[in-house]
């Protein structure tokens, strides 16, 4: 393929490794890759923080990469960065849990969690709580990256 792309996905892969390193396989060198996810914040307490909340809400979350980690995993693997965008979304608290039916305790402890820590990460995560709810503002990047010469 002269393009492999996969959108809104890799959160859920349990071995993000092995699914970029066949992605990088079907594709032609000089080939393009490009990737849509959410992402994570580059502080690590920040970003487990973050997963953790994800993980609450959808059984099938396995993790939120941060843009420095998704550039190491493509690096590994022979291709280059071209093109970064990060984009933010807006997911009111209830809407966001409802299209996953998270079961009402795992919201509360959402709830809990946003109430008791999230001060701490505010500076790489943003929240917001006005009118009794909490909306989320988490951001999806958008990575084109390049198959690099020596691939084979």
């Amino acid at each position: 393929f002269e393009l492999t792309a996969s959108r809104i996905a890799p959160h859920h892969f349990h071995n993000i490794d092995k699914a970029i390193a066949e992605m990088v396989r079907i594709t032609k060198n000089r080939g393009l890759i490009f990737i849509q996810d959410t992402i994570s914040p580059e502080n690590i307490d920040a970003s487990k923080f973050f997963n953790k909340i994800e993980r609450l809400r959808d059984l099938s979350h396995v993790k939120d990469l941060s843009p420095s980690e998704w550039e190491k995993i493509f690096r590994e693997n022979n291709c280059d960065l071209l093109k970064f965008e990060r984009k933010s979304k807006i997911w009111p608290l209830k809407r966001w849990t409802e299209r996953m039916s998270t079961p009402d305790d795992k919201v509360n402890e959402i709830i809990e969690l946003l109430e008791t820590e999230y001060g701490r990460y505010k500076k790489y995560i943003n929240f917001e709580f006005k009118d009794d709810e909490w909306t989320l503002y988490p951001n999806n990047g958008y990575f084109l990256f390049e198959i690099g010469r020596a691939h084979v």
